[in-house]
């Protein structure tokens, strides 16, 4: 009697898997989610933290208003940026894991 087998041999030596980044709907294996999340942070915060300088440095004067609102502005659409990419990286981890990424 002989055990089942399969062919395990590489079809296709050349053949890589590159995920999308900007996807919610592949999965993602932990070191790129570890990469992407800490590559996301290391080019938001700058983002976040010269805009908040800025708006100190604008707002102690005064004289601008519009331009104190836009930095703002800038500075909450650059954290919300990071918040929406921190769940779509969460979502596609629970996917690899083979888990719902949605509640049920």
């Amino acid at each position: 009697m002989k055990a089942p087998s399969a062919d395990v041999s590489a079809q296709h030596s050349d053949a890589t898997c590159q995920p999308k980044v900007f996807t919610h709907k592949d999965r993602i294996d932990r070191l790129r989610c570890l990469a992407y999340g800490l590559a996301s942070i290391l080019i938001v915060f700058p983002v976040i933290t010269l805009a908040g300088a800025l708006v100190a440095v604008i707002g102690s004067g005064g004289e601008n208003p519009l331009a104190k609102g836009l930095l703002i502005a800038i500075g909450v659409a650059a954290y919300l940026f990071l918040i929406v990419f921190s769940f779509i990286f969460a979502k596609r981890r629970f996917n690899d894991m083979d888990l719902s990424g949605y509640s049920e």
